[in-house]
């Protein structure tokens, strides 16, 4: 699965690379998700979302009108 990783901090990346093993193609942005930063979401799958991230329902209708199905969450 294609995922974005939103809020990316440096300890993060090497972890979830391991853990996806090849398995998932994975995207890193250190940048917030927000109204502004949905459209970085285009082409991918899924987005990873952290603590400081927007989820609000405005962010997460324009996540799904790019094609995002699936959300995870990282807290």
């Amino acid at each position: 699965m294609k995922t974005l990783v939103y809020s990316t901090h440096g300890f993060d990346k090497p972890f979830m690379e391991r853990a996806a093993e090849g398995k998932h193609e994975l995207g890193f942005t250190e940048k917030v998700l927000n109204e502004t930063t949905t459209s970085l979401a285009r082409g991918f799958e899924a987005v990873a979302l952290f603590t400081s991230d927007n989820a609000s329902g405005k962010v997460m209708e324009q996540l799904h009108q790019l094609g995002v199905k699936y959300i995870s969450l990282r807290s």
